[in-house]
């Protein structure tokens, strides 16, 4: 069965990879460089139909052929091994099911949950952020990415993916309380960086990264991908995260 629907990718989600350069790129560099890199990051089984990219998020219009009932199902049964403890067995269904369904959220959801589980967390974010582009904000997901970026001590970014979960549930008591947790904690480390700054008599080098320029708005239309083919160096598992 064809699917459509759109893909919702935020710069600061892409920081250290080839897709975070798009935001900084002059627009008339733009339309071959979104394509290029939109083709290999999605993988070859999904066709880019339209892209509009400004500011800070690029939102893709795809379309790809697959089972999605069957998937699905694939879905449920890994998050059944995990209930029965078989880690390995969920993590190997779930990457069937996104062979089967390359646009399956929940699939990609799962998958990171599970890899968390088996102490991969780099992995397990690039498989979150390709669930929170195809399903979209919410705390529960923002609250999982930024459990993966603690487990590989990225204190920065699970605070940045707090915050997100902030303001779309301003209310959850989890939320709240995280946030005041690590940021006890990023004030005690800033208080100690300090403290040994000034008894060595140098001060704290300031924070010298560049802000990133806002990026035209584009809107342009793919050709297909044509005859099943891979796009050189293409591939559907995702990319590295910050």
């Amino acid at each position: 069965m064809r699917q459509r629907k759109t893909l919702v990718i935020w710069r600061d989600d892409h920081l250290a990879d080839p897709l975070g350069a798009l935001f900084l790129a002059a627009p008339d560099e733009l339309e071959d460089a979104v394509v290029e890199k939109l083709k290999y990051y999605l993988g070859f089984r999904v066709r880019l139909v339209r892209v509009t990219i400004s500011g800070s998020r690029i939102e893709a219009e795809v379309e790809s052929q697959g089972l999605h009932e069957e998937s699905g199902r694939l879905v449920e049964a890994a998050r059944g091994l995990r209930v029965k403890g078989m880690n390995r067995s969920a993590i190997a269904t779930l990457k069937d099911a996104l062979e089967l369904d390359p646009l399956n959220g929940a699939a990609y959801r799962e998958l990171g949950a599970a890899l968390v589980e088996a102490g991969n967390g780099r992995e397990a974010i690039a498989m979150l952020v390709r669930a929170r582009e195809s399903l979209g904000d919410s705390a529960g997901l923002l609250i999982e990415i930024a459990n993966a970026c603690l487990a590989e001590e990225r204190t920065s970014a699970a605070i940045a993916y707090l915050e997100r979960a902030h303001e779309v549930e301003p209310r959850n008591f989890l939320v709240r309380r995280a946030l005041s947790a690590l940021g006890r904690k990023q004030r005690t480390s800033r208080a100690r960086t300090d403290d040994s700054a000034a008894r060595s008599g140098e001060s704290e080098p300031p924070n010298t990264e560049a802000k990133p320029k806002p990026a035209a708005q584009l809107t342009l239309l793919s050709e297909p991908l044509g005859s099943g083919q891979a796009p050189r160096g293409g591939n559907s598992g995702g990319t590295k995260n910050r």
